[in-house]
């Protein structure tokens, strides 16, 4: 979970520093993916929406893309 959370986090940095201005979450989707999480699948967040969202919960396993 830290190092999803870990993850998610320096992509944002990273993403803030390249100009990006929306992400999209991407789920790991498969038969142990979570109702919240399958259903958050392709939507997208300004950086401060996204902020502090992935990990959603324990063992999530969730990241985010640039969009622009």
């Amino acid at each position: 979970t830290e190092t999803i959370r870990a993850n998610a986090q320096g992509s944002l940095l990273l993403y803030k520093d390249e100009g990006v201005k929306i992400v999209e979450w991407v789920a790991a989707l498969s038969d142990r993916t979570c109702a919240y999480c399958a259903s958050q699948n392709g939507k997208k967040f300004s950086l401060k929406q996204a902020n502090e969202s992935i990990p959603a919960h324990s063992q999530c396993r969730c990241r985010y893309i640039s969009v622009d």
